[in-house]
């Protein structure tokens, strides 16, 4: 624990918004695709979901890993080349692989991580606003992964079928 319950609330929400509950997705979602369907887009203009596979590691890479490491090179035009020569297994690998170091480096950070600015890409950004961003861009990009998988599937993939989500109205 931090001196500062905004820092251990955002290594919280890392894991269990990335790891937890959009990792398990991506997961449950490629279980039901073959290698075939990983490299489908509707049109030139969408990527694929080994693409979104693959550019959801390079962020990670490029955000965390290069920002509190060194380590991480990411070609990011490589992301978004047609189609993506890596197996559905090597690709969720590889992410996985990713995702929990980076899960580990945010874990490790101390208060003195938390205010400095760190150049990424064009941006100026501290520790706040990198784990911000990559919650935020996993997370949209998971969005992503589950429309084309229910698109090529046509499935309900449940996810929430087992949790009581309706609203009621409270009596007062």
């Amino acid at each position: 624990m931090s001196a500062n319950p905004v820092f251990d609330f955002l290594k919280l929400q890392f894991t269990q918004r990335v790891i937890d509950e959009n990792f398990s997705k991506i997961e449950s979602c490629l279980q039901l695709l073959d290698e075939e369907d990983i490299q489908f887009r509707p049109n030139v203009h969408c990527n694929s979901i080994a693409n979104q596979l693959e550019h959801l590691n390079g962020n990670v890479r490029q955000y965390i890993l290069h920002t509190w490491s060194g380590s991480g090179f990411r070609d990011r035009n490589s992301e978004f080349a047609y189609p993506i020569n890596k197996s559905k297994a090597e690709l969720l690998l590889n992410l996985k692989k990713t995702i929990l170091e980076a899960d580990r480096m945010i874990q490790n950070l101390d208060e003195n991580d938390w205010n400095k600015l760190f150049e990424i890409q064009i941006y100026h950004l501290n520790a706040i606003e990198i784990i911000v961003h990559v919650i935020e861009h996993f997370s949209y990009h998971t969005g992503q992964i589950i429309f084309l998988t229910k698109m090529i599937t046509d499935k309900d993939l449940k996810f929430y079928d087992d949790q009581k989500l309706d609203f009621t109205e409270k009596k007062v």
